[in-house]
């Protein structure tokens, strides 16, 4: 009997390093996709709306929703905290630009641990800087996200 405990635990031992060299590898290649490297996306971004829905017009808020959304960039880690409270870490890349017209350029940006992607694209107006994540598999919920550089 003791025997079977053993092997029983030698497998399952056995099981987990798989899965963590098995992740490993998953993040080594997805890490080694081509990245393009964009600066002014470096550092924390406040939450300012989302909007969408399948009329378009929805839009919520900070206020609206009782709570605050922050999200920060830094050496390929992308973190999310809610009310201050970090509810996400994983490792992005971009390694695609979508369109570049009228000097405006529309990125691809995907996250390791979700594998979800989003378009993403920066808009300067009055010296404020806004961050707009699009969600691609999103088409009648609310799936645009303003955020302002809080540097």
């Amino acid at each position: 009997m003791k025997n079977i405990y053993l092997i029983f635990i030698t497998i399952i031992l056995t099981m987990i390093s798989c899965k963590s060299e098995d992740k490993d590898q998953e993040l080594e290649q997805f890490l080694m996709i081509d990245h393009l490297s964009l600066s002014e996306l470096d550092g924390s971004w406040k939450w300012e709306n989302s909007n969408g829905g399948i009329s378009g017009t929805s839009v919520i808020t900070p206020e609206s929703e009782s709570y605050t959304k922050t999200i920060t960039f830094e050496d390929r880690i992308y973190r999310e905290y809610v009310d201050s409270e970090l509810t996400l870490e994983t490792y992005y890349r971009i390694d695609t630009v979508i369109n570049s017209m009228y000097d405006t350029k529309l990125y691809t940006i995907y996250y390791f641990d979700t594998q979800q992607k989003q378009k993403l694209l920066f808009d300067t107006s009055n010296d404020v800087v806004r961050l707009f994540l699009y969600d691609t598999d999103c088409y009648d919920c609310i799936g645009t996200h303003i955020y302002l550089n809080n540097n």
